[in-house]
């Protein structure tokens, strides 16, 4: 079983909206162990959704993959599975 590195020190800042000639784009921030993240959306809708469900598993008191920088329910199934492992199955 592998191991993957957790931590709790998260914090989620506001969405930047940027105004381009051709379009708009909303971006989520957030710090998870001091490494920044973002992740852009075409919608506000999109990103406030996004948002929330990091405030709301920050909320939770879930534990976010340093990796990846996102809450540990947002693992797949397949990313949990090694290719190996799925091919005996």
């Amino acid at each position: 079983m592998e191991t993957t590195e957790t931590t709790y020190d998260v914090k989620v800042y506001k969405n930047l909206t940027y105004k381009g000639a051709r379009k708009t784009t909303h971006t989520v921030r957030w710090v998870v162990a001091g490494k920044r993240w973002r992740e852009p959306f075409g919608t506000v809708a999109l990103a406030e959704g996004f948002r929330s469900e990091l405030i709301s598993a920050t909320g939770k008191g879930e534990a976010f993959v340093i990796a990846t920088g996102l809450p540990v329910s947002h693992r797949s199934k397949a990313a949990a599975m090694s290719w190996y492992k799925f091919a005996v199955e």
